[in-house]
C-alpha cells in the first residue's frame, strides 16, 4: 500500500522529523515509564511476561495509529488555515 505524503512525513521519511528535539517533560516521562516497565517484568513470571509483551506491543500499536491520526487531521487543518488566509 502507497503511503500518503503526510504519512511518510509523519514516519520520518520526508521532511525533518530527525530534528525534532522532544522536551524535557516528555525526557523525564519516558525514563520513568522505562524503569517501571523494567522493574514490573523482574517481577513477573514467564507466563505473565508473555501476557504482558502482547498487551505492550498492543498499546504501543494504538498510541502509533492515535498519533497518526492526529497529525494528518493537523495536517490538513493547517492547510485549511493557509488556504483561508490567501483568500
Amino acid at each position: 500500500m502507497t503511503k500518503s505524503i503526510i504519512e511518510k512525513i509523519f514516519l520520518g521519511g520526508v521532511g525533518f522529523c530527525d530534528s525534532v528535539k522532544l522536551s524535557e517533560k516528555y525526557e523525564k516521562i519516558s525514563k520513568k515509564a522505562y524503569e517501571v516497565y523494567f522493574k514490573l517484568k523482574e517481577d513477573l513470571n514467564e507466563r505473565q511476561k508473555e501476557i504482558f509483551n502482547i498487551y505492550s506491543d498492543l498499546r504501543t500499536e494504538e498510541c502509533a495509529e492515535s498519533d497518526m491520526t492526529y497529525f494528518k487531521e493537523g495536517v490538513k487543518l493547517g492547510i485549511l488555515l493557509c488556504m483561508e488566509s490567501m483568500s
